[in-house]
């Protein structure tokens, strides 16, 4: 499970702090090699990552890769308002993420599940 939390970690941090890269995780622009190659790579890193997880019995046996990518492309929109908000609540987000994708067995060897992921952000204007 290291391997995953590593890398999105890594992603999740770069959406903290540049807003373009959620833009580059979820737009598809027709003949733009570069873009593609972006895509297939995450893609393929994702892939990789989540079938050694289920392999080791941490991560659940139906979480799919287009789970994982359409969780990251919805998140990739809160992660940067709510980073402003509170600094460091990008954890939160990952480890709810995370979270939801261990099995029982994960979340033991884990311990207490969203213990590291820090409190809620408080957004502006909210109560």
């Amino acid at each position: 499970m290291a391997g995953l939390v590593g890398y999105l970690g890594h992603v999740f941090a770069g959406l903290a702090v540049d807003r373009g890269i959620t833009d580059l995780m979820t737009t598809r622009i027709a003949r733009v090699p570069t873009l593609e190659r972006v895509h297939e790579h995450n893609a393929r890193t994702v892939g990789l990552l989540l079938a050694r997880c289920r392999a080791e019995g941490t991560v659940r046996a139906d979480a799919t890769l287009e789970d994982v990518l359409f969780a990251l492309a919805a998140l990739g929109r809160a992660v940067p308002a709510a980073e402003a908000a509170r600094s460091g609540s990008r954890r939160r987000f990952l480890a709810l993420l995370l979270d939801g994708l261990r099995t029982d067995e994960g979340r033991r060897t884990r311990g207490e599940p969203g213990r590291d992921g820090g409190a809620p952000p408080t957004l502006p204007g909210a109560p």
